[in-house]
């Protein structure tokens, strides 16, 4: 906290938040992809490199539009490469606080994807039409979540991330567990 440009309460601010630095959260994403994601594939895998960090605040929208991941990407890419999505909430995940998602494509009815701190779901954002409520809860909802392609299924685009623009290649938005191992 500041006041007129004099830090107040620095030492107990910083003695309450433990400090981790940008690779530590990537090695243990990394190790997370490694140990618990990979195993659940017959093959390699490629995984979005850096995972997107979310928090819905009370009285908040995480996400400003309901959309289909493939609505960013090329079409053609997208539908050689079946990438699904992950979701992996640190709080619990209930109600206005979480994704809300339509159970078939175009079918329009959106449940919440109730997540209990812990667990991690997978599905298919690219082809189902997801969002966000405003947060009625008194709960922050943080998470984040992360899209798997099958190596076998991997091809390069030359399409980028939404925001980043950086492209949807291994190397750019991914990265392979294929020499990780």
């Amino acid at each position: 906290c500041m006041t007129y440009g004099y830090p107040v309460g620095r030492s107990a601010v910083k003695s309450m938040i433990p400090t981790l630095e940008k690779e530590q959260v990537l090695e243990l994403y990394d190790k997370f992809i490694l140990n618990v994601i990979r195993p659940l594939y017959d093959e390699e895998i490629v995984y979005q490199k850096i995972p997107t960090f979310r928090l819905h605040f009370p009285g908040n929208i995480a996400v400003g539009e309901y959309h289909k991941d493939k609505w960013y990407r090329d079409k053609d890419w997208h539908e050689e490469v079946c990438e699904l999505n992950y979701y992996l909430p640190f709080t619990k995940a209930y109600g206005t606080n979480t994704i809300w998602v339509e159970s078939e494509e175009d079918k329009g009815d959106y449940k919440a994807i109730d997540v209990e701190y812990g667990e991690c779901v997978q599905w298919n954002g690219a082809n189902l039409t997801h969002g966000n409520k405003q947060n009625l809860t008194n709960t922050t909802r943080v998470s984040v979540d992360f899209r798997i392609i099958p190596y076998s299924k991997y091809k390069p685009s030359n399409h980028g991330a939404i925001n980043t623009k950086v492209e949807f290649a291994i190397g750019g938005y991914y990265k392979t567990t294929k020499n990780e191992l």
